[in-house]
């Protein structure tokens, strides 16, 4: 009799867990079938939904960016661990007559790199045609042509010569606006070079006159900033790769380290999970990039409120955080394009001789500053100009939309608020 009880228990308990076993089962074929259908929705739209999507071929070579500057890995590399012991990027800090001549002895050692760099600032496009295999010029790489040409371009100033100096920021300023995609990263990076080259432009024109041709050249760089349309492409290439690393983990290898490309992509917890569950991981991740992507065309103006509940709720502990941590990035791109208007307004203040008291959005227009130019990006307001004892600000609020007296959080250029200062520097945090 015994026997029979625990045979039946035995005979139920396997019914209890083949049947939830059934349902756990019909409802990861659900969320799969879900998951299907919303990559397919998404590849409807003409976004992308794998690395191979993603990939560009410039057809003129010469048009390519990565046709000038590969093969110049190793001069950089040279050229930047001689130089590591030295650190005069940080505003209005001018390197030593042994710096000069300890930077000028490296570089004569690699006399065929700034004509490459110059030749690469030239182009327009940037291909990349594998991502699975990985870049031909990484990150670092760039980074590292980003010092450089801002060592360079600190030497030329303390040298006096403002206009090699603002060429060689120039030159930094087309070099971001190619190479702003397709990685978040190299997003962020661009970004970078853009504050640089404008916080050591604005050095030049305290230093000295910049020839007006350079100048217009100059403007025109300025006036072409507006990361909004590249930061849609790389939030869509984040939402690719995901989608590609859950549908085709074959292609990847453990944990991404093994793809170039991965460590590129900022987004990483798909990396975690384990295969097979997709099925339901999947959405939640769609669900999060469904907000991110929202917002890429939005203006800054709009300030961002995170859901009290993440969307997928079987992925609150690994993706509740997304769009909030896409934001951050979004603010960053409208750091540097509060940067590059004040620069602009700056500098036609600076030229028009004019003495006022203040200025107004139509007077820079009148100056030939584009009117969007005048505006804050995070306000949606002009950018506040005012007078001081010993010189102009010229800034944006920043993301916290407030206006901050003593420039601490404040994003652009003049002298500090105290009155009888008289070291004219930048303000804003980088």
């Amino acid at each position: 009799m015994p026997n029979s009880k625990v045979a039946k228990f035995t005979s139920w308990s396997m019914l209890i867990v083949a049947f939830l076993a059934a349902v756990f089962g019909i409802y990861t074929y659900s969320k799969y079938v879900a998951f299907r259908q919303r990559v397919a929705e998404i590849k409807a739209s003409g976004a992308p939904v794998s690395l191979s999507d993603l990939s560009h071929t410039v057809e003129n070579k010469h048009d390519d960016i990565l046709t000038h500057v590969v093969g110049i890995q190793d001069s950089l590399n040279e050229v930047q661990q001689q130089m590591s012991s030295t650190d005069f990027l940080a505003p209005h800090q001018l390197p030593t007559a042994e710096e000069m001549e300890k930077f000028e002895r490296v570089v004569e050692s690699h006399p065929e790199l700034f004509e490459v760099i110059s030749r690469a600032a030239l182009a327009t496009e940037m291909s990349y045609e594998n991502l699975y295999a990985g870049p031909e010029f990484g990150v670092m790489d760039w980074q590292k042509i980003m010092i450089t040409l801002g060592q360079r371009a600190k030497v030329q100033i303390a040298q006096g010569n403002t206009n090699e100096a603002a060429q060689t920021c120039l030159e930094i300023l087309r070099i971001a606006n190619t190479i702003e995609r397709p990685t978040l990263l190299q997003y962020l990076l661009a970004q970078s070079f853009r504050v640089t080259a404008c916080q050591i432009i604005y050095e030049v024109v305290l230093a000295g006159n910049i020839e007006s041709e350079l100048m217009e050249q100059i403007k025109l760089e300025l006036d072409s900033i507006n990361p909004t349309d590249a930061y849609r492409f790389v939030v869509e290439a984040e939402r690719a790769f995901i989608i590609d690393n859950l549908v085709n983990r074959d292609a990847f290898e453990p944990q991404n380290e093994k793809i170039a490309w991965g460590p590129s992509f900022f987004n990483r917890v798909v990396l975690a999970i384990p295969g097979g569950t997709a099925s339901f991981m999947g959405v939640g991740l769609l669900d999060q990039y469904e907000t991110v992507v929202e917002r890429a065309g939005e203006p800054l103006t709009k300030q961002f409120k995170p859901a009290s509940k993440p969307p997928g709720k079987l992925l609150a502990w690994a993706g509740s955080t997304l769009p909030e941590t896409f934001e951050n990035f979004r603010n960053s791109a409208g750091r540097s394009q509060a940067f590059a208007r004040a620069l602009r307004i700056m500098i036609a203040i600076r030229s028009s001789g004019e003495e006022k008291e203040n200025w107004s959005a139509e007077d820079l227009v009148q100056l030939g500053v584009p009117s969007e130019m005048t505006i804050d990006p995070f306000t949606g307001n002009p950018m506040t100009i005012k007078k001081r004892p010993n010189g102009w600000q010229v800034y944006s609020f920043g993301d916290n939309q407030k206006d901050n007296e003593n420039m601490d959080e404040n994003v652009g250029y003049g002298p500090p608020s105290e009155v009888g200062t008289t070291d004219e520097s930048a303000a804003g945090k980088k």
